[in-house]
Parts: C-alpha cells; structure tokens; sequence
C-alpha cells in the first residue's frame, strides 16, 4: 500500500521537475536571432516547436533581388541555398532538427526543432533568424470586404441572386470540376454551356485559372451573382497538350468568335451579360477616348452583342495610365471597369510585367473606395468595381486572392445579372443608367475622373418611375450649326423632388466646341456644360441639378446638345433621367477618353 501511496507522489515530484525547467525563462539575450513569437512560446514551456530558419547563405537577399534583378544568376544561387540548408540540418542532427522542407528560391529552412536546438539556432552564426512556424486558417467565411463594399450580400440577402441569369465568360475557360463551378463533368448545373474557340473542340477547360477566377467573382458561391450560371468561352489557346498552361495572348478575331457564340447561344443559356477580362494595348501614349472608328472590329462587335440584349463588360486595363482604356473597354457601347480597393490596407506595391522584377506602383495608406494605382482612367470610364482583393478558388480548386481590373470586371457583370433578375424590363443601356447612377461617385486624384462604384442594392431599390433613359439610336449632332436632341420620359413618379441628375455620354472630339442644356416636362431649363473640356476627351458625365426641385417632373425631358464651332462631328451617345426624392442626397459630377490600334491580348487586366 505504501508504494502505491508513493509512487504517484514521486512522479508528481519528476512531473514538476520537469515542469520547472521548461518554464525557464529565455529572454532576447539568450536567443538573439529568435523572433518575439518564437521566444513567447518557448516562455510558455514547450520541449519543441515547428520553426522557419533564415540562413545567411552568401547569397543577395530577396528584396535586393527585387530592387536588382539577377535572374542568369538564379540557378547557382539555388545550389547554393540548398547546400546552406543541409549543411546546418546536418549539423543539427535529425534528433534535435527534423527536416521538413528545403526551399530551392528562398533562403529559409523549415523543420521541428527540440527546445535546445532553439536555443542553438538562434545563437549560431549562419541563422539570421529563426522564426514560429505559424499556422493560418481559412478568413471571411461570412460575405468578403469586395461584397460588403458594393452590397451585393444585401442584395442576395432579399433573394436577387441572379437566378435566371448567364454571364458569359470570355477567357481562358473554366474549370467547371472545382465544387464551386459545379462539380463533375461538362455541362454541369453551374457551367451551363460554353466552346473552346481557339483549340478547336468543345471543351472550355481553363489552361490557366484565370478564367476561373474570373468566374468564381461573377458568380461563385461567395461572389455576386451565386445563383447566375456561366457560359465558358475559351479564347487563348491551351500551351501544351497537358492544357496546364495558356498562351499568352489570344487574337481579336477569336474574341469575336466568342462574342458571336455569346449572342447566338443568348436565348439557349439566357445569356445576359458578357465578361471582358482581357485588353489590348496601345501604341502610343497619347490621350484616346471612345475608339470605335479606330477599332471597328471590336465596335461591331460590341454593339451587336449590347443590340441583341447582352450588357458587354470590359476591363479598363491595369497599366496605370490616366489617358486611355485598353481596348475592347474604350468602345463606346462596351462597359468600361475601374479598379477599387474594397478595405483598409497600410501599403501595397503591385507587380510590373516583369514577373515582379520591377513594381509598377504603390498605394499607401489604402482605405476601401481608393482607386488601385494600376488601375486605368479616362473621362469614358463607365464604373469602378472592387478589384481588390477578391477571395476565390482558381483552376484545381485552390483558394487565391484575385485582384486587378479583371476582378472588379466579373464584379459588374455579377451586379448586372443581379439587376437583369430584378428589373428585366430594362434594356443594356437602362441597366448600365441604373447601375451608373445610384453608384457612390469616386474622385480619381490622378486625373480628377469621377466615376460611379456600383452599389448594386441601392440600383435594385430604386423605383421605376424615379428613372428614364433615351430610347432612340444616337443622335448625329450637326458640325458648328443647329442642335441634336434626346428624350426621356418619366412618368408614376409621385414624391417631391430636391435635385435632378442627368446621365450624359457624347461621343465627340473637341467637346470643348458643345454647349448642353438639360430641359424639364414644364420648359425649366439648366445649362449642364458650355464651351468646356478637354480634346479627345468624351462627355461621360452625371450632372446633378437642383433647378428643377418643386417642378413638373413627369413627362418628356429633353437634353440639346448645340455644337458652336466647325470642325469636328459626333453624336449624343446616352441620356438618362434619375429624379432624387426630397431628403436624398444627390451625387456630384461625374467627367470622362479614345484609343488606336492594339497589338496583343493580355489575359490579367
């Protein structure tokens, strides 16, 4: 009985003896390399910890690398990582290191290491540090900053889902395997329909992931649209026949293909909306706005597809440039998307086209509704979208963070699907005016553009007759004598008025040569611009008015637009009406651009 008693007491002594040693304070002295998490944890007694070690290898660290790139001499500087690695994981022994992963580009070693080989790590020569091997976890399992931003969770959350709805998918494909696009073979329940333009076969499985991307933000389980389907165009060519890389660019010609596949197939799939995440470059740094006669091609193509019903989205470009689109985006009928960060961020330098060898440009302090520097502006900018940082699952199905003018692009195709489900009485154009003008107005402080960042529950909440848009195909508007017109009729609309916005895109190239006048059902007129402007920069602008507060608003509401100077042609390409309700508050004035020839595609605008 005695040794039974005593047993137990002696172990609890070992127990804590045991104890005592492990909580045996080590301060920054006794570790000089370690990391402030690494000694907390080893303050709170463990025997081993999962670690990163940074190695002094001889070689130029990675921020020199970045600021010089080297990239000849990548190969030998692998050799030599690895070889510091296994060096001091031998040194250490597999007994108090255990080796779990060597890194060819980096010079890091990771592995478990007992509390004694802490302590020696961090006070050998050849570590610079030594590190807590940390463990992340999945984030924003409830609605993602991008949706918060542009309330589509709200919208969904009244049942506008895009049910009923197809955006089709322009892109590298889609790999409609992952759970998030369907699941299981092609078609599926959430890939409804699609065709591989450029291989040749009716497979649109993605070669690259950004199609998927694309994809997963328009109508993903934790994108805009969840409930909308996808319509896979596959437009750049699978690399290898393993179809695990893309080539890099894809010709026009295939691109229209798509778009005529799109449209064709529009009653088959309900097709609503066509996705552009893609763009060709310019020749020159010039200013360019609305670039239908230099890319004919693209215009008729557009147009077609926006006369057949299909709003065609397209990516402003992620070149930083103030003074044009990439082109399909500077078409006058496509929508052009500008980038938004969607939360708060102290810094964020992103990537040239280099592979990261140079950085193309840096935003600090970030905050949600800034524009992202590489996103491009120009007056005929027709929405902002959140373009970073979106949370998706790529080709495989692999969670990534998805940003650029590519992302906020499939944002507004999402938010258009959304709106086709709740107003499907309107037109592309009705839609666009929609989305345009119930949109928080965003100051681009490189070019003073202000464009409209969609808030698709404030565009589904806006009633019928508080809005109108001109029915009628342009208006030509005479070279430097009489005036054009264009009509809106309001009419059901019963509550007082405080302000009057009007929506106004003229395609001209001296629109410093046109005066425009906004004028009521009862003849109250309010000059909206006169002799102002910038050559080669188009009106794409939301006027707001308080002129016509206590006025007649229901009936025909007329813009004239009178060119005052000889020497230029253009016509009235959009007018839309939005009455603002008494005790709302009006947004502010919105300014807008042209193009030449493009030479390539690039798939990630």
């Amino acid at each position: 009985m005695r040794h039974s008693r005593l047993l137990p007491v002696f172990l609890l002594c070992l127990l804590a003896a045991a104890s005592a040693r492990a909580v045996s304070f080590v301060s920054a002295a006794d570790a000089p390399n370690a990391t402030a998490g690494l000694l907390r944890e080893l303050n709170r007694g463990v025997e081993e910890a999962r670690v990163i070690i940074g190695i002094r290898d001889g070689t130029p660290t990675a921020r020199r690398l970045l600021a010089s790139p080297d990239p000849e001499g990548e190969p030998e500087r692998r050799v030599l990582r690895v070889g510091a690695q296994k060096r001091l994981a031998e040194e250490m022994t597999p007994r108090r290191f255990a080796v779990k992963h060597y890194y060819e580009s980096f010079s890091m070693l990771a592995g478990t290491a007992t509390r004694e080989a802490v302590l020696t790590l961090a006070n050998h020569p050849e570590v610079a540090w030594i590190a807590l091997d940390r463990q992340a976890h999945l984030l924003q399992t409830a609605p993602q900053s991008s949706q918060v931003l542009i309330h589509s969770d709200r919208a969904n959350s009244l049942g506008i889902t895009g049910a009923g709805q197809a955006i089709a998918v322009i892109d590298t494909g889609v790999d409609y395997t992952i759970a998030d696009l369907g699941g299981g073979s092609f078609p599926n329940a959430k890939v409804i329909g699609g065709t591989d333009i450029t291989d040749k076969d009716s497979d649109p499985m993605d070669c690259e992931g950004h199609g998927t991307e694309v994809a997963g933000v328009a109508a993903g389980s934790r994108g805009v649209a969840p409930d909308a389907k996808i319509v896979a165009i596959k437009v750049f060519s699978s690399a290898n026949a393993s179809n695990s890389s893309c080539k890099d660019t894809a010709d026009f010609s295939d691109i229209y293909t798509g778009m005529d596949f799109a449209v064709v197939n529009k009653a088959t799939f309900g097709i609503s909306v066509i996705n552009l995440s893609l763009g060709g470059a310019f020749e020159d740094s010039l200013d360019h706005g609305y670039c239908d006669t230099d890319e004919p091609g693209s215009a008729a193509a557009v147009d077609a597809a926006t006369a057949a019903g299909i709003v065609v989205v397209a990516a402003a470009g992620n070149d930083a440039i103030t003074n044009q689109l990439s082109v399909p985006a500077c078409v006058s009928s496509a929508v052009s998307v500008g980038a938004v960060y969607a939360d708060n961020r102290a810094r964020v330098s992103w990537c040239g086209d280099d592979g990261c060898a140079t950085t193309l440009c840096t935003d600090q302090p970030v905050s949600p509704d800034g524009i992202v520097c590489f996103s491009n502006s120009m007056s005929n900018l027709s929405l902002l979208g959140p373009g970073a940082f979106w949370s998706v699952a790529t080709k495989g199905g692999s969670p990534v963070s998805f940003s650029g003018t590519s992302a906020s692009t499939p944002a507004v195709a999402g938010a258009v699907a959304l709106l086709r489900q709740a107003r499907p009485e309107l037109t592309p154009a009705g839609e666009i005016g929609v989305l345009r003008s119930t949109g928080k107005p965003v100051t681009d402080a490189r070019n003073g553009v202000v464009t409209p960042r969609v808030d698709i529950f404030a565009a589904v909440q806006l009633a019928a007759s508080s809005f109108a848009v001109s029915s009628a195909p342009a208006a030509d508007i005479p070279d430097g004598s009489g005036s054009a017109t264009a009509t809106a009729t309001i009419s059901g609309f019963t509550r007082p008025v405080a302000a009057v916005q009007a929506w106004v895109e003229i395609n001209h190239p001296e629109p410093e040569q046109l005066r425009l006048t906004l004028i009521g059902p009862d003849g109250t007129s309010a000059l909206l611009q006169n002799l102002m402007g910038v050559s080669q920069h188009p009106i794409n602008a939301i006027f707001g008015r308080a002129e016509f507060a206590s006025r007649q608003v229901n009936g025909v509401w007329t813009l004239r637009v009178e060119d005052l100077v000889p020497g230029a042609t253009g016509r009235i390409k959009f007018f839309g009406v939005t009455l603002i309700p008494l005790a709302e508050r009006p947004a502010v004035t919105k300014r807008s651009s042209s193009s030449r020839t493009p030479r390539t595609l690039n798939p990630r605008p």
